[in-house]
């Protein structure tokens, strides 16, 4: 039992950080290098890795928040979501169609 924890618990992690390093690929490539590519995925990297941290194999459920702070597709991305709402809606007054 112990084995298949620790082979969950790998595999999750493994999974999970593949799809936090993604999705800060594409912030980085569609905000900083100004290039159009796809969208990132909410919540499924940090929690994913989140997910794993509380695995009972580990004894690190006091961590799994970090990953949900780092992956850009969780807190970071809603709160840039919710700028981006206040900043175009609110203060512009709506968003244009191109």
């Amino acid at each position: 039992m112990k084995l298949i924890c620790e082979i969950t618990f790998w595999v999750t992690i493994f999974i999970g950080s593949i799809i936090i390093v993604c999705n800060w690929i594409i912030f980085l490539k569609r905000y900083v290098l100004k290039n159009s590519n796809s969208s990132w995925i909410p919540l499924i990297g940090g929690g994913l890795c989140g997910c794993a941290l509380l695995l009972p194999c580990k004894n690190l459920g006091q961590y799994f928040i970090i990953p949900l702070l780092i992956d850009y597709g969780c807190f970071i991305g809603l709160i840039h979501t919710v700028l981006f709402i206040i900043f175009k809606v609110i203060i512009k007054g709506g968003i244009k169609n191109k």
